[in-house]
């Protein structure tokens, strides 16, 4: 965020700035008047400018566990990446979408001391539900887990919620 003065009829007026660039630069201001606020009103000014650009980026949807700061930034992110998503062709982006799945499902379970290769996560990603009955590697079956509550999120129309992270946990902790 920057402060930028502007004149208006031989006036000068202060403004509190913040452009994201995502699919295109936007800019938000807010107006801070002709003399320049104290630094507690100036923290109350971030405050407006952070639930001015929430309230176009996100609608105002409910938020959880994060702050408004934080979904802004989950947010300019998601778009940045949907827009280089967007360049690629079908073939390109569900190869990129299984390394990716499977190297997030390789080292969360690797963190949480769960012994599982690569190839697992990798064989677990390329299972049909029809061949989940058969499996008897119970590290496989986890790697599968996940690999369905991956599946969950990037498949969700809804934003995050308490209900939206309950059913997640139930995907992935099913056994």
């Amino acid at each position: 965020m920057r402060v930028r003065s502007r004149l208006r009829n031989s006036k000068k007026y202060h403004y509190l700035e913040e452009t994201l660039r995502l699919e295109k630069p936007k800019a938000y201001s807010v107006f801070l008047g002709s003399k320049m606020p104290s630094n507690a009103k100036m923290r109350l000014f971030r405050e407006k400018l952070i639930d001015k650009i929430y309230s176009d980026l996100l609608w105002k949807k409910e938020r959880v566990y994060l702050t408004q700061g934080q979904l802004i930034e989950a947010e300019k992110r998601r778009r940045r990446y949907q827009s280089k998503i967007g360049k690629f062709g079908k073939a390109k982006f569900d190869e990129l979408e299984e390394i990716d799945s499977v190297n997030f499902v390789y080292t969360t379970l690797t963190t949480e001391g769960i012994p599982i290769t690569r190839e697992d996560a990798s064989l677990a990603y390329k299972f049909s539900q029809k061949n989940i009955k058969s499996l008897r590697d119970e590290n496989l079956r986890v790697a599968l887990d996940m690999i369905k509550g991956l599946r969950f999120v990037k498949e969700s129309k809804t934003g995050v919620s308490f209900d939206f992270i309950l059913k997640l946990h139930q995907i992935i902790m099913a056994q």
